[in-house]
């Protein structure tokens, strides 16, 4: 009899741990759905009915990385209170870090390094959050980690490198692709010569249309000699480069490959473009560069950054100091000519960002034409400018200029929009810029 008791008992015992456990399991599912959905109080109220903060789900995957990932940061706040371990890794070896820097999330990024997350710890493959989010495209992430100590590996491995892209009116019925790109001087090996130093690299472009058949492929041996090799202490320097191809428009995936002959290091970074169509006699705009500087054109012979009127030097990082001018260059086509015979067309750039107000907002001038105005809005101002264009150019090249002396650091965006003040056709463009300290 007390043997069928022990054993009633056991059963029972066993029964209750597969209740336990059913619970157990399907809290865990819920922690992790509700931190991916940003649920911050239902995260609260799962980890105080003593969910465990460090529950893995499918692939090893924990609620701080699914927080991380799509950028809830109060939820990743209320997580790592808890007791959530900011460097557990998935089976792939991925932290939280990693995947915030996959989507761009500075603001999760951030509160994860404070936290304590390695910033420089590496998944499986051998990459690290700052190789991910260069490779991704995400500036400011970059540049977070770039400023949190996050560090490339000297000898063979990833050379991160910045780029963008801009398209113009070209004959033909093609488009001018300009490809600009910059290399940090401190991924940069310089081999010293009887004067100065030497820098070498190469570089491959290749497009292909949207079934991958490839369309065309650029390659070129850079080498370049300075006087004396550039302090590589100085943060953000970049060694400023191009390549212009021409192209029909339509939709694209690219691949732009950077390697350094000195040091062996190769960066490779792939993606799709819209080439714009430009229709002779159509009005129209060209796509947006940011400057670093703009100067006029004087010689009689163009260089390699020259458009038009202007010598443009591209900024590929997109990413400013408050002590610099951000520099807005366009191009503008076949604006209509009224019945005086002059070439009328408004421009009115709106800059966003979640941190502007009255004090912080940037002011503006532009190259030609003049200021008719300003609308501010939360989050947002809006320069207006009347401008007439040269009845003797088909092309009207000019620029903006924005004052960001005031401006907070962090992430902004353009919106610029032209409009033909006779026919009242508009067209339109964005791009966005960093800020950073």
């Amino acid at each position: 009899m007390v043997q069928k008791y022990f054993i009633l008992l056991i059963l029972l015992g066993l029964v209750a741990g597969s209740v336990v456990f059913a619970v157990e399991t399907e809290r865990n599912k819920q922690l992790i759905e509700a931190a991916r959905e940003g649920q911050t109080k239902a995260v609260q109220a799962l980890l105080e009915a003593g969910t465990d903060p460090n529950a893995k789900g499918i692939n090893g995957i924990t609620a701080l990385m699914e927080a991380a990932f799509n950028g809830n940061t109060e939820t990743a706040q209320v997580l790592l209170k808890a007791g959530a371990d900011v460097n557990i890794k998935e089976e792939s070896g991925w932290t939280a870090l990693m995947f915030a820097a996959q989507e761009g999330q500075t603001e999760a990024m951030q509160a994860l390094i404070k936290a304590g997350a390695g910033v420089n710890t590496k998944n499986e493959d051998g990459r690290t959050a700052l190789m991910i989010a260069t490779q991704e495209g995400h500036i400011e992430a970059t540049e977070a980690l770039l400023m949190d100590g996050a560090i490339n590996y000297d000898g063979d491995g990833s050379l991160e490198f910045f780029y963008y892209t801009a398209d113009f009116m070209a004959t033909n019925a093609n488009t001018n692709i300009n490809i600009f790109y910059g290399l940090p001087i401190n991924e940069l090996k310089f081999e010293r010569e009887n004067i100065g130093v030497r820098v070498n690299y190469e570089v491959t472009f290749a497009i292909f249309d949207q079934k991958w058949n490839e369309v065309k492929r650029v390659y070129n041996r850079r080498s370049y000699q300075l006087s004396q090799e550039p302090d590589k202490s100085i943060k953000h320097l970049l060694m400023m480069d191009m390549q212009k191809i021409n192209l029909p428009p339509g939709e694209y995936h690219y691949s732009v490959s950077v390697r350094d002959r000195g040091s062996n290091r190769q960066g490779v970074y792939d993606g799709e473009i819209s080439v714009s169509h430009y229709k002779t006699y159509d009005f129209n705009m060209s796509q947006i560069v940011l400057a670093s500087n703009i100067t006029p054109f004087e010689g009689r012979r163009s260089v390699k950054f020259t458009r038009g009127e202007y010598n443009v030097m591209p900024l590929p990082s997109r990413t400013f100091r408050h002590d610099q001018g951000v520099f807005i260059y366009y191009e503008i086509y076949f604006p209509s000519t009224d019945e005086e015979g002059k070439k009328p067309y408004n421009v009115a750039v709106t800059i966003e960002s979640k941190k502007l107000n009255r004090k912080t907002a940037p002011k503006g001038s532009i190259s030609s034409g003049r200021l008719a105005g300003t609308k501010e809005e939360k989050g947002k101002i809006t320069l207006f400018f009347e401008n007439e264009g040269r009845q003797d150019l088909v092309t009207q090249s000019e620029y903006i200029i924005l004052d960001i002396r005031k401006s907070p650091h962090g992430k902004y965006r353009i919106n610029l929009v032209v409009t033909d003040a006779v026919s009242g056709e508009t067209v339109n463009r964005s791009i966005d810029y960093y800020i950073v300290k």
